[in-house]
């Protein structure tokens, strides 16, 4: 599969584009520059790298965690 941008990456998770771009450039993540190459000013989020970033949104209060029913 293609790679996401952030625009689109951001849409699948739910979150605004801006809250993405801060974890990636801010390198939250340490890999992230290695992981998520900009080419031609996009930067190119591989679809097996996006649980990574939700978990760091989620850490960070801007995704919800899903309640677990029964909990």
């Amino acid at each position: 599969m293609p790679p996401l941008t952030v625009g689109e990456c951001a849409r699948e998770l739910g979150v605004r584009p801006k809250d993405l771009s801060d974890v990636l450039y801010l390198r939250i993540l340490p890999d992230s520059d290695t992981e998520c190459p900009v080419v031609a000013g996009r930067r190119y989020i591989p679809r097996e790298y996006v649980p990574k970033l939700k978990a760091v949104l989620q850490e960070r209060g801007k995704i919800r965690r899903r309640e677990v029913a029964g909990s």
